[in-house]
């Protein structure tokens, strides 16, 4: 068959599906990410809703770090400031995985790919980009509400969506 039939199946997506694709993929993750991040959170000795006030106080500012917001406040503007960014985060990694033609790869390929993806999105994202815009703020939990965190629950929850959402490809 000639390359492009409907028969075949696709590897990459048109731009529209792509968007669509990431942005359910990321906002899937974003959701155990969040759900994960502050069980962690309270069970470490925190608050439930702390890991929400850093992305809160890239709206809010700084002051979303302390007690000058309500933590009500601080909490809902990060839960929407936190699943924008996963949202586009889950759109660059649908783009990337059509563009490499990735996007059919088996679960034992998309699982430490995504792994990777979320370790990388917690190296630039929090550790270098939080620490530059929010030098007061010391990321307190590296390796649980951190690495981890972003790793298994962004990164291996975006592989997970992928797998799910993927027969959307063949219908869509």
């Amino acid at each position: 068959m000639t390359s492009g039939t409907i028969d075949e199946p696709r590897d990459s997506l048109p731009l529209v599906q792509s968007l669509e694709l990431g942005v359910a993929t990321g906002v899937a993750a974003g959701l155990v990410y969040l759900i994960v991040a502050c069980g962690i959170a309270r069970l470490t000795g925190g608050q439930l809703v702390s890991p929400l006030r850093l992305p809160g106080a890239i709206v809010l500012g700084p002051a979303a770090l302390g007690s000058f917001v309500p933590i009500w406040r601080a909490a809902l503007v990060g839960v929407g400031v936190n699943l924008a960014i996963s949202a586009i985060l889950g759109i660059a990694w649908v783009m990337a995985l059509s563009r490499m033609r990735w996007l059919r790869a088996s679960p034992l390929a998309l699982a430490p790919l995504g792994a990777v993806y979320g370790a990388l999105v917690w190296a630039f994202g929090d550790v270098l980009l939080g620490s530059l815009a929010f030098p007061q703020v010391a990321v307190a939990d590296l390796l649980w509400n951190g690495l981890v965190a972003h790793a298994i629950f962004f990164g291996g929850a975006l592989a997970a969506a992928l797998l799910l959402l993927r027969s959307s490809l063949e219908t869509g």
